[in-house]
């Protein structure tokens, strides 16, 4: 006798209304986790002595605190040693603690909803739609929160008057650089699904928008890293008639 073949995994287990109903929750959740973490992230009210290190990139703190180049960077973000630190690690760690307990996991699963509605739309190659939008929303969400925390170690070893090592920086900056390339190319992805979809708006409003808000932040990643790059500094060049006589006789 024969046993009853396992069910297959379907996209179309849940209604369409039910998969839009979570992206709507998800969308609504993130947009407030972003309205609550914006004002520490910028450290509303605290006055800053000196500009902030990094002109390559937007100029807001929390953002050059995860690519901080060096101690001296994360020094100037964080005001070490003037009379708004305390305040200042306040603000970044009350907002480091809200990305991590709300806005990850709703864009997380903002993203996979809407891998899941763009994958019912397209046929044969549905699964692998899903499959690699899966992926791509779980890598995204481990870079962000390996960010997460290595922005938490370089408070506490401000706190406690140390500097923060030199590996857990790397590491840092390394995820916030992963993360923003995800987030571009995953945004990338998006609008090329909005620019195939059949809906007029989709095509003339979304799509556009996605595109072009991905391509700047893509290049502003690059253009920062290009920055980053180790420069060989060659002294001025000398006269060819100068270089050959000898320096004694000179």
């Amino acid at each position: 006798m024969n046993e009853p073949a396992a069910p297959s995994l379907s996209l179309h287990a849940a209604p369409d209304a039910a998969v839009v109903t979570l992206i709507i929750v998800a969308a609504i959740g993130a947009a407030v986790a972003i309205a609550l973490i914006a004002p520490h992230n910028q450290m509303k009210g605290i006055a800053r002595p000196s500009p902030l290190p990094m002109s390559t990139l937007p100029q807001q703190p929390v953002t050059q605190l995860a690519f901080a180049r060096h101690q001296g960077d994360v020094n100037t973000v964080l005001l070490v040693g003037e009379s708004g630190q305390r305040e200042a690690i306040a603000h970044v760690a009350a907002g480091n603690l809200l990305d991590t307990l709300v806005l990850v996991p709703a864009y997380t699963l903002l993203l996979i909803a809407l891998s899941l509605l763009i994958a019912r739309a397209s046929g044969p190659a549905a699964m692998t739609v899903f499959g690699a939008g899966l992926l791509l929303a779980i890598a995204l969400a481990i870079v962000d929160l390996t960010e997460n925390y290595g922005i938490a170690t370089a408070l506490g070893a401000a706190e406690r008057g140390q500097v923060m090592t030199d590996a857990a920086r790397r590491i840092m900056v390394a995820a916030a650089f992963t993360k923003w390339t995800l987030v571009a190319l995953i945004g990338i992805g998006l609008g090329v699904a909005s620019a195939l979809h059949h809906r007029t708006w989709g095509r003339r409003v979304v799509a556009p928008l996605l595109l072009a808000v991905s391509v700047v932040t893509l290049a502003r990643v690059a253009r920062h890293g290009v920055t980053l790059l180790p420069v060989t500094h060659a002294g001025p060049a000398q006269p060819a008639a100068l270089r050959l006589i000898p320096d004694a006789a000179r």
